[in-house]
C-alpha cells in the first residue's frame, strides 16, 4: 500500500516536471522566435538603407529609350554621395511666423454674444 501511494506521489511529481520541460520549451521557442523576428527586421532595415550603385543617368535613359535627362531634373540629382554628407542642408532663412489657423474662435465669438444678450 505504502509502495502504491510512492508511485502515485511519484507520477505527480513526473507529471510536473513534464508541465515545467513544456513550458521551458514554449519559452525557449518563444525566444527563438523573438530573436529571429528581430534579426528579420534588422535585415530588411540594412538592406533599405543600400542606394543604386549604378548612375541616376543610366536609369533615365533605360527608361526613356536615350533621350537625354532634363536640366531640372539633373539639378535635384545628387552627384557626388560622398561628398553628400559635407553639405549642410539645414534653411537657416526659414519663416518664423505662426501660420495655424485657430478653430476655436467662433466658439468664443458665440460665447462673446450669449453674455451680450444676457443682462
Amino acid at each position: 500500500m505504502v509502495e502504491i501511494r510512492w508511485r502515485l506521489s511519484n507520477l505527480g511529481t513526473i507529471r510536473y516536471q513534464v508541465r515545467v520541460a513544456k513550458s521551458m520549451c514554449r519559452i525557449l521557442y518563444m525566444k527563438s522566435f523573438l530573436f529571429f523576428l528581430a534579426l528579420l527586421s534588422f535585415l530588411s532595415f540594412a538592406e533599405l538603407s543600400h542606394a543604386r550603385k549604378e548612375p541616376s543617368e543610366y536609369y533615365w535613359k533605360s527608361m526613356t529609350k536615350d533621350q537625354p535627362v532634363p536640366e531640372a531634373i539633373r539639378d535635384l540629382l545628387v552627384r557626388d554621395p560622398a561628398g553628400a554628407d559635407k553639405i549642410n542642408h539645414f534653411v537657416k532663412d526659414f519663416d518664423t511666423k505662426h501660420s495655424a489657423i485657430i478653430y476655436h474662435s467662433q466658439e468664443k465669438d458665440k460665447l462673446k454674444g450669449e453674455k451680450s444678450l444676457n443682462p
